[in-house]
């Protein structure tokens, strides 16, 4: 039996905790709004109630033209077109999708293709992103057929054009739509916003802070548990946090569950962890760091995490009773919960590449 559960719409895995960030009562009051953008739910929040309406406009709009470039279920798309023309020729995008696909590129190489931005074939093999609905685990041939057409290096970027080289090849860019919420957050900035953040569908970016003296908090969200956290990060001003994890897009195959992460090396749903969570200098980064975070785990991901010292990570396993592993970095800023506080682990800090 084969149960689905990945439906577009997808629910944010790191919280705002607003009744942390609302205001005193002489205090100007937090302007606050939220609206369905790429499958998921964008939020503005910001101290400063008289601009708003047109920082609102601004997000709504930049959100709107990232959709319109890089949706894989828009076939005008930019990215669409690419996947249309795979094997047969290159084609002319915009300054703004050629530079997030050179983004691409920088991470898959970064993290030696743990993140992959043509991994499509693979996530659709197992019945994600409009993929069929699998009735029993594909075969050997079947994930093997699906790994010859993924591979970061046949994206050929050359003069403002994009080209894969092999055909049946994809390409999905949802790993960097944390893009987005920097492109909001600088154009809020350039706006005059100070105390503001943004968050599209769990990859927030702040500025300055809900009170004078004060942090935004972000809960982290208990993977084993819908409706609980495990605790709160302190974001500093200018920072970016993004999560990823395994507990709202999954499928059930022969009574085994599997999430929608997958492993570009094998081409399975990669098992062992249940959530991690990023913090960073911005929320592409954040965001593309996630998944790669995931497939490592807290052992695997010491080289990558070596390269990006300024990068700092929650890591849940999947075990219970729950297990939080922190980076250094992270004593300050992460506070569990009462329930937690005997279950972190704050990782060793990392020692020079030999």
């Amino acid at each position: 039996m084969v149960r689905f559960r990945a439906s577009r719409i997808i629910v944010p895995i790191i919280l705002v905790l607003a009744g942390l960030c609302r205001a005193d009562e002489h205090e100007s009051p937090m302007a606050h709004a939220s609206w369905p953008t790429m499958g998921t739910i964008a939020t503005l929040s910001d101290l400063d109630p008289a601009r708003f309406p047109a920082r609102l406009a601004i997000a709504k709009q930049v959100m709107a033209d990232f959709e319109n470039r890089i949706s894989i279920f828009k076939d005008d798309s930019e990215i669409s077109r690419i996947n249309q023309a795979a094997g047969w020729q290159p084609v002319k995008v915009s300054p703004e999708t050629f530079d997030l696909l050179r983004m691409a590129r920088h991470y898959a190489e970064l993290s030696d293709g743990c993140f992959e931005p043509t991994v499509l074939p693979m996530v659709q093999l197992w019945g994600f992103n409009r993929g069929k609905l699998p009735t029993a685990l594909p075969s050997t041939d079947d994930v093997r057929h699906a790994k010859e057409r993924v591979g970061w290096q046949h994206l050929i970027l050359t003069n403002g054009e994009a080209f894969l080289d092999k055909p049946g090849m994809s390409l999905d860019l949802g790993g960097l739509k944390g893009y987005a919420a920097d492109v909001c957050w600088n154009r809020i900035k350039a706006d005059g916003g100070t105390n503001f953040l943004v968050d599209l569908a769990g990859n927030m970016r702040c500025a300055g802070s809900p009170r004078p003296g004060d942090s935004w908090k972000i809960g982290v969200r208990n993977p084993f548990d819908q409706e609980g956290l495990l605790g709160v990060l302190r974001m500093p001003s200018g920072m970016a946090v993004a999560t990823s994890g395994n507990y709202e897009r999954f499928v059930v195959i022969e009574g085994h569950r599997y999430g929608h992460i997958m492993d570009p090396r094998n081409g399975r749903p990669m098992e062992g962890m249940a959530g991690v969570t990023v913090l960073t200098t911005t929320a592409g980064e954040a965001d593309a760091l996630c998944k790669p975070m995931f497939i490592l785990g807290p052992e695997g991901s010491r080289q990558l995490r070596r390269k990006l010292p300024g990068c700092q990570v929650i890591f849940v396993p999947d075990v219970q009773p729950a297990k939080i592993l922190i980076t250094p970095g992270l004593k300050e800023c992460f506070t569990p919960l009462p329930d937690y506080a005997n279950n972190v682990v704050v990782l060793p800090e990392l020692l020079p590449a030999d």
